[in-house]
């Protein structure tokens, strides 16, 4: 899924207000990076969500990707960032907005709806242009809640949503039926 905010940038009184442009996919964390372990499969479906990605940082002029993803879940599954990757190669900006464990205890986050408020003030006061959003598909329309509850007009405009064939149930079925 992805969702996109409209974006201007004004002065009020001194106090800058800053609106961009942010597009919101929905996704299976697996494509967000790769593993050593996965099959040629599942390395091919993290190509093709890499291939969407580049293509919509073309299109929409996208400057950061912030994803749902910090260093301490990537350390767990023994990956490398896929999209930071991305953003190498693209020489834009790149920021991890799901808080570790122990920022989590420190600021007091105890659900989802709590993390997706950090989320949403890591990338609040960005003002260097368009921002491409990962988060797990799961929260996606209630992120897009939240945007819209601080004033952010937003649109779906795609109900794609990434990675579901790394999806434990989906490989099973799969193997299933190659029996």
């Amino acid at each position: 899924m992805v969702l996109s905010i409209l974006s201007t940038r004004y002065k009020l009184d001194e106090i800058y207000f800053v609106h961009y442009m942010v597009y919101l996919i929905g996704v299976n964390h697996g494509v967000q990076f790769l593993k050593n372990s996965y099959t040629s499969d599942q390395v091919d479906v993290v190509n093709k969500f890499g291939d969407f990605v580049r293509k919509n940082i073309d299109e929409f002029d996208i400057k950061v990707i912030a994803e749902e993803m910090d260093t301490e879940a990537l350390a767990k599954h023994t990956a490398k960032s896929y999209t930071k990757k991305i953003t190498q190669e693209k020489t834009i900006g790149h920021i991890f907005c799901n808080p570790t464990t122990e920022e989590k205890k420190k600021i007091g986050i105890n659900n989802d709806t709590d993390r997706e408020k950090e989320w949403f003030r890591r990338i609040q006061n960005y003002s260097g242009g368009n921002i491409l959003f990962i988060c797990g598909h799961r929260h996606l329309h209630s992120f897009k809640d939240l945007l819209k509850a601080n004033g952010v007009q937003c649109q779906i405009i795609s109900e794609e949503y990434w990675g579901k064939e790394l999806d434990a149930n989906e490989i099973m079925k799969k193997w299933l039926q190659q029996k």
